[in-house]
């Protein structure tokens, strides 16, 4: 019945377009030609109308014009303003098509209230010009809180295109892993999928280890847990990705985005090998970043670097086969890295946020993670546990750090026991621009062991690692152990690849330190001793200072 009437309708249009006058729209604004002229013809016409009818009745997808999608369309052959397309839009558009209604009947941001600007009602006051912006300053004249309200497309919303079997981010952090791999290894070349981020589904549920996940169109894996599953989600056109400026201070390089919908994003090093089923880059010394936008047709917009950003320039190029758009932001000095963050703003932008290094600790925002706490007291021998001897070096360390005018964010100060997750957390929202998570090792069995280790998992925070483990070496060797020890030799156990959860914090250079063995009597004793904490605390601190130095 729905195909007969449909047909019916679309005969109808036909005969009106042959004797009918089409409406010139030469005269008409260039974004009220890049919202009604459905087939791109340069004018507004029946033609169109009859698109936009066979797209309502299910006959074909419609395709915006590249025009549209730079005029922020929102949705194609939308021509009454409902956010879906219907029949009625059809009729409306065949309407102006043919003389019977004015422009000002088809809803577009030319004839809107305010002229397209969206205002809030409720606030009509003039911002106070002396408030201090939330933001860095922007560059050229930049000023993201000026940003127009870019509303995102919606996998839950008909787009004319058929449906698809999709995903919706729902964690505030959701890590994804390679989708070629049978494992859910974390990796160092996957950034996770932020909060409201949408992709296509190509296979599963799989499952690994009593894990489960689904295999998407981008190229990666995301488990069940961290999204909503769209059987049926509404396909959304082809992307466009457009840099709109850049903010920058001390701290960091912030990059804006503006997209039709929330892609995934991911970005890239240069350089990559393999560390036991794992990629990462071995030794640091990538010239370029790669920020990649997936299901995106094509990118615009440039910006120019000042003095002092992580990066130097930048160039766009796009893989239609794939329709992996990619910006490359080479590196002002290579290898010189620190981490990068994806995040949305509340008005519906990307923010890409790139740490600056910066000079010394004043300023800097340091997260201190005193590992373990409430009904986890961690590892432990002959009745001692670590949790007290984290917590003791990290309020040590804190009170160093703050002396030299750090700004630090403790994941706990008492007992208690706070998720991996969170601790993961706490680092994206306060945009750290390092972190520590302290803790002891163990080795059952293997009462000898001794030493001190730190760990890292991104390759560009492999050097902050290093200078951490010197500092640390040294305090061993200068304050707590004598040359004729026992453990003396035993101090170095180097730093190390390992994916622990707390180190997987992209956004900034994260480490996780073992400060010595519970397992081994002496080191036991010795890291029970708060001039033994004071002492390492020193070593992490004076391992800070020669990191910036």
């Amino acid at each position: 019945m729905k195909k007969r009437a449909a047909a019916v309708l679309l005969l109808f249009c036909f005969l009106t377009a042959l004797w009918m006058p089409t409406a010139a729209a030469a005269e008409e604004s260039e974004v009220f030609l890049a919202l009604f002229d459905i087939n791109g013809d340069g004018n507004v016409t029946t033609g169109d109308a009859r698109d936009v009818l066979r797209a309502a009745v299910g006959l074909q997808s419609l395709t915006p014009t590249n025009a549209a999608l730079s005029a922020g369309v929102t949705v194609f052959g939308d021509c009454d303003g409902n956010s879906d397309v219907t029949t009625a839009d059809a009729r409306l558009l065949l309407r102006y098509a043919v003389g019977l209604c004015e422009a000002d009947a088809l809803v577009y941001p030319g004839n809107a209230p305010g002229d397209g600007e969206l205002v809030d009602k409720d606030d009509t006051t003039k911002p106070d010009d002396t408030t201090e912006p939330d933001e860095p300053a922007g560059v050229g004249g930049f000023d993201p809180s000026a940003l127009p309200v870019n509303t995102l497309l919606s996998p839950k919303t008909n787009h004319g295109l058929g449906t698809s079997r999709m995903i919706v981010a729902s964690s505030e952090y959701a890590e994804t892993t390679p989708a070629g791999l049978d494992n859910l290894l974390s990796n160092a070349l996957n950034t996770p999928y932020i909060r409201g981020t949408v992709d296509y589904v190509t296979s599963g549920p799989g499952y690994y280890n009593e894990e489960s996940y689904y295999r998407l169109q981008s190229g990666a894996k995301i488990e069940l847990e961290d999204v909503e599953y769209l059987a049926s989600g509404y396909r959304l056109p082809d992307n466009q990705v457009q840099l709109m400026g850049l903010t920058t201070d001390e701290h960091e390089t912030a990059l804006y985005f503006k997209t039709n919908w929330q892609v995934p994003v991911c970005f890239v090093p240069e350089t990559d090998s393999n560390y036991s089923g794992r990629e990462l880059s071995g030794s640091f010394d990538s010239t370029y970043i790669d920020l990649r936008f997936f299901n995106t047709a094509g990118g615009s917009g440039s910006v120019t670097f000042p003095a002092g950003s992580v990066f130097s320039s930048a160039s766009w190029r796009t893989a239609s086969a794939t329709k992996v758009t990619t910006l490359r932001l080479n590196l002002a000095e290579p290898g010189a890295f620190y981490g990068c963050m994806v995040t949305m703003t509340d008005n519906g932008y990307f923010r890409v946020i790139a740490r600056n290094k910066g000079e010394g600790l004043a300023g800097k925002t340091i997260v201190l993670d005193p590992g373990h706490g409430g009904s986890d007291p961690g590892g432990g021998a002959a009745g001692v546990y670590e949790e007290p001897i984290n917590l003791g070096t990290a309020q040590y360390l804190k009170t160093l750090l703050e002396g030299a005018g750090a700004t630090v964010v403790m994941t706990r100060t008492g007992d208690t026991n706070v998720s991996l997750d969170e601790r993961n957390l706490i680092t994206r929202r306060e945009e750290a621009d390092l972190f520590i998570s302290l803790h002891c090792d163990v080795a059952t069995g293997s009462p000898g062991t001794a030493g001190v280790s730190v760990y890292y998992f991104y390759p560009w925070a492999k050097p902050y690692a290093q200078s951490l483990q010197d500092g640390l070496v040294d305090a061993y060797r200068g304050s707590v152990y004598s040359s004729g020890s026992a453990n003396y030799s035993k101090v170095d156990r180097g730093i190390r690849f390992y994916a622990f959860q707390v180190a997987r914090s992209e956004g900034c250079p994260a480490v996780l330190i073992e400060l010595g063995f519970m397992t081994n009597a002496t080191e036991r004793a010795i890291l029970q001793k708060p001039a033994t904490q004071q002492a390492l605390a020193q070593g992490i601190y004076n391992g800070l200072v020669d990191y910036y130095a």
